[in-house]
Order: C-alpha cells, then structure tokens, then sequence
C-alpha cells in the first residue's frame, strides 16, 4: 500500500534529479519551479524590468515578459509586496562560501 510518505519521498527524489524546487501554495497545491523561473522570480522581486531580465539570464524581453506573466500566474502572486515573499522563500539568493577562497599575502612593505 503506498503511503503518503513515500509519495513525499519518491516526489523530493525526481525534484532533486531534475533540479527543480517544489513547493506547496498557500491554496494547497503544488508548483515545481525550474532553475530558470527561481533566477527570474529574484530578479523580479528587485523590480527588475523584463529587458533588465532578458539581458541578466539570456533571453528576448518578449520572452521573458511571456514567462513572467505565466510564473505569477502560476505562483498566485497578486502584488509587489506578495511577490518579494514568496521569492524569500522559494528562492533566496545562494550563499557563497568564503572558506575555500585563498586570500592572498599582505604586500611586503620596505
């Protein structure tokens, strides 16, 4: 008998293989977001225009105006103050580790 469990697992499994995040909405269903639509929604919650996008991640505005529209939609994202939310949560901006990066000597003064 399948459980929901397993389902949860076998579902963050096939996530993790095809590198999208799913998330629950606040309605209750579910959404999968690609690694595409994680670095439009941080730069749309910078009010970044859709010609700023289009330059940042590649891209024809009229594309990325396309995207934008169907990523909301699909979020459920009604206003500005939503949208920063959910990209706070759904797709912080990654850390970057400083403990492997070699810092150089200090100059040698004479």
């Amino acid at each position: 008998m399948l459980t929901i469990a397993w389902f949860s697992g076998l579902l963050e499994r096939a996530a993790q293989m095809l590198r999208v995040v799913v998330v629950q909405l606040e309605s209750g269903g579910l959404v999968a977001l690609s690694p595409r639509e994680k670095l439009m929604l941080r730069r749309l919650a910078q009010g970044k225009t859709d010609h700023q996008i289009a330059v940042e991640i590649g891209g024809r505005q009229d594309q990325v105006r396309l995207q934008r529209e169907r990523l909301l939609r699909r979020l459920q994202i009604k206003s500005e103050r939503q949208l920063a939310a959910v990209a706070l949560r759904l797709a912080p901006w990654p850390v970057r580790s400083t403990r492997n990066i070699k810092q150089s000597p200090p100059p040698l003064l004479r």
